[in-house]
């Protein structure tokens, strides 16, 4: 395998992002040295329905589409199908009830559809949808695909719904240790090819505390996936707990420590369409006001 084939930092395709993960915002409006490190594993943690699995295609697209990287996404709950129809509705700005309602999409957006489906089907991603990935058949895949040069980043989507070897089951290891050893094999990988890594992780929060940015080390069933990986990225979205909260709103948060943020930054979330992006300039983030808290009468 070669390694080092990357380059060192691999951007995000948003600017905002990037500066999160050590850019230099620079006087013309670019960003120097930010993005992904090469051979590091970086963890999505998230809540459920929060958008783990869209940031995850998000930043496919724009390390395919926009640096010709090779994309390998081992999707154990999307078909390819599904993979393929996200990607390009979500390229292609339309939303996905289009596909669902008669008569919803106009000629030019049926039209602009079919085109960008063909664009993500001829662009370096690779789509493994097997319903059933354990740690072995994940990196001799991994392995294969990169002999091949297919596969610069790797995307295991996601964590929670990858299964046993054979070997683990006839043991009965318990499924922390399980998920521990995924994320430990992965990096592993990245290190050895110069890779990178991407994981969806589910959050699991303590009772009464959903309304917060998670923590890396509250990753469902496996508190020590935090150990593994270099670096997570945190995804809290206000408006899913809150209705008077800008439904456009996403925080995300880049955690090194484990147990608290380094850094935040916030993204344009295109619910619609299920596609994380840069903010619009022209557009301000609406945050209501705190709760006053009540006076007593005199």
């Amino acid at each position: 395998l070669d390694a080092g084939r990357l380059p060192p930092r691999i951007s995000s395709g948003m600017r905002s992002l990037d500066i999160l993960l050590g850019g230099v915002a620079m006087s013309d409006g670019s960003v120097q040295g930010g993005g992904f490190g090469a051979g590091q594993v970086c963890a999505i943690i998230g809540a459920e329905k929060s958008g783990k699995s869209a940031l995850a295609h998000t930043l496919a697209r724009r390390m395919a589409l926009d640096q010709g990287l090779h994309v390998l996404i081992a999707s154990t709950e999307l078909t390819y199908q599904q993979v393929a129809a996200r990607l390009a509705m979500a390229e292609a700005n339309i939303p996905h009830d289009a596909l669902k309602i008669p008569h919803y999409m106009s000629p030019k957006q049926a039209h602009a559809l079919m085109s960008t489906l063909a664009r993500i089907k001829q662009a370096p991603i690779h789509v493994w949808d097997e319903p059933f990935i354990n740690r072995d058949t994940l990196i001799s895949k991994a392995n294969a695909m990169h002999a091949q040069g297919k596969c610069d980043v790797l995307i295991i989507d996601h964590l929670m719904r990858m299964q046993a070897t054979p070997r683990e089951e006839e043991m009965g290891t318990p499924r922390a240790k399980i998920l521990r050893d995924i994320v430990a094999e992965a990096s592993t990988w990245a290190r050895r090819t110069g890779g990178l890594v991407l994981i969806p992780c589910q959050a699991s929060h303590p009772p009464k505390e959903e309304q917060r940015m998670p923590y890396a080390h509250e990753t469902a069933e496996c508190h020590t996936v935090a150990w593994e990986v270099d670096h997570a990225l945190a995804i809290h979205r206000p408006y899913a707990y809150d209705p008077n909260q800008d439904p456009h709103l996403a925080y995300i948060a880049l955690q090194v420590s484990r147990v608290a943020d380094t850094g935040r930054t916030s993204l344009y979330w295109e619910g619609p369409c299920t596609d994380f992006r840069e903010p619009p300039r022209d557009h301000v983030f609406y945050e209501p006001d705190p709760p006053q808290p009540k006076r007593r009468k005199p």
